[in-house]
């Protein structure tokens, strides 16, 4: 197939061609493509990134009303629909990853297109700061469902966002690198007026007492926001934050590994469900598995964090990242099988360094679906594309910072660019078409929010560093 080298015959093509020719291509041809979706599709008319638009078939498109009859939403938000859901739910993080993704490319290619890109990207962060202005929280960043304001966030799309920025602002215009040394000390001012308390849906947390992978995003906002300003209050949060920090000498893996070394010593070893899932799932575990809840992902946030904290801080990560990197790309690889299809449900052996995917089990009444959501009324085996999307950033990453692990990191992130097509951009994948209540089978029709723009991300870093063409 001859290679998207010519910016007229990409344009001539389709979406369902871009994404059909994707198998069996190089890097550098499926960079092509999935930038030539991006170009196309990845913007909404207000300037704002989608979250999630409609993927079946080849097409992409926003979703509509129509896609959603019979279907099932949570509805205590205030929108019309779950295509407003979809639409907004993680458009600070898309944008952000996708930022950083145009910024790599600049490095390598500074050409109109990559600059037209990581503008876009960049105003659409600006936007949804310039709500929080107007809300008078500068430093507020809402989650836009149906590209208005709502009163939803979370911290993993700040992190997202700085590192966006941070990598943009060595590339940037002079306006935007000002700008963003603003939006990020905001970002830090907000959350600390607020004692670092995040309500969603109702539900309260102060994330200021963690010590895990959440206190990592912490100390990145204030670490940069001191990077940027100069300002000595970001770096007094930044110390008073690291006296917890866990996630810089051990993971989740290594700390469930430890637990359970002392439980079998004690004679005590049990299986282990510390989620908001029911206790119905505990009873499908053996003693010393633990039903590693979406927990092997966090491993991108403190890879980003850690990296950026390294070339601004130093001696926040004390000479650590080598091992760190190590221990966090570890995490990222359980529950990914050899077909490179991530299980969302699946339970991890610490102890012998290895996991399964639990099976199936028929669905329960109602009432005792967690958060309400179909999805968490019965186990079941559909796949996810997140891991992959957040493993392919720390394999880059400890692939550059971890000798150790670098060389396999290096070929993971090679390994999931080689299986990257159209199946692997979904958010979810249903592979036999049985495993989604048909009330959310819309869950399976999303194309990802983050696969797109983390491949675009992993490929620009390993073409500077060589790995690949």
């Amino acid at each position: 197939m001859t290679p998207l080298n010519d910016d007229s015959r990409t344009r001539s093509l389709t979406t369902h061609d871009l994404l059909n020719g994707l198998p069996g291509q190089a890097p550098a041809e499926k960079a092509a493509r999935v930038q030539a979706l991006y170009d196309r599709a990845a913007f909404h008319s207000s300037g704002l990134m989608y979250s999630m638009q409609r993927l079946v078939d080849g097409e992409v498109r926003p979703f509509e009303p129509r896609d959603f009859e019979g279907a099932f939403f949570v509805k205590s938000l205030k929108i019309d629909g779950a295509w407003e859901y979809l639409h907004g739910e993680n458009s600070i993080t898309h944008a952000g990853i996708y930022l950083a993704a145009q910024a790599y490319r600049l490095r390598a290619e500074d050409t109109p297109d990559a600059r037209e890109q990581a503008a876009k990207a960049f105003r659409s962060l600006e936007i949804i700061y310039e709500i929080g202005v107007k809300e008078g929280k500068p430093g507020w960043m809402c989650k836009p469902y149906g590209f208005r304001p709502s009163d939803q966030t979370s911290p993993d799309q700040y992190l997202d966002a700085c590192w966006g920025m941070y990598a943009y602002h060595a590339v940037a215009p002079a306006e935007h690198r000002c700008k963003i040394g603003k939006m990020i000390a905001d970002f830090a001012d907000y959350w600390r007026s607020v004692n670092y308390t995040l309500t969603y849906f109702g539900n309260h947390w102060n994330f200021g007492e963690w010590g895990g992978y959440g206190n990592a995003k912490l100390i990145l906002v204030n670490a940069l926001a001191h990077h940027f300003t100069g300002k000595q209050v970001y770096l007094d949060e930044v110390r008073r934050f690291l006296d917890r920090a866990d996630w810089i000498t051990a993971s989740s893996v290594t700390q469930w590994r430890a637990r359970l070394e002392q439980e079998r010593r004690e004679g005590k070893l049990h299986a282990h469900n510390e989620t908001p899932i029911g206790g119905w799932v505990t009873p499908l575990l053996t003693p010393g598995e633990v039903l590693f809840w979406e927990a092997a992902i966090h491993c991108k946030f403190v890879a980003v964090a850690a990296e950026i904290l390294q070339e601004t801080h130093p001696e926040i990560i004390g000479g650590h990242l080598p091992a760190l990197l190590e221990m966090w790309w570890e995490q990222g690889n359980y529950g990914t099988g050899e077909d490179m299809l991530p299980y969302y449900w699946f339970a991890a052996d610490f102890l012998n360094n290895t996991w399964r995917p639990l099976p199936n089990t028929p669905m329960l009444p109602r009432e005792r679906w967690a958060f309400g959501d179909p999805f968490m009324g019965r186990i079941n085996q559909v796949r996810e594309t997140e891991p992959l999307a957040r493993s392919i950033v720390t394999s880059v990453i400890a692939g550059r910072h971890a000798p150790a692990v670098a060389e396999r990191a290096i070929g993971m992130a090679r390994r999931i660019m080689d299986v990257l097509d159209e199946t692997r951009l979904h958010w979810m994948v249903d592979p036999d078409g049985k495993q989604l209540p048909p009330e959310i089978r819309y869950y399976g029709q999303c194309l990802s929010s983050e696969m797109g723009a983390s491949f675009l991300a992993a490929y620009w870093r390993g073409r500077k560093e060589g790995w690949w063409e």
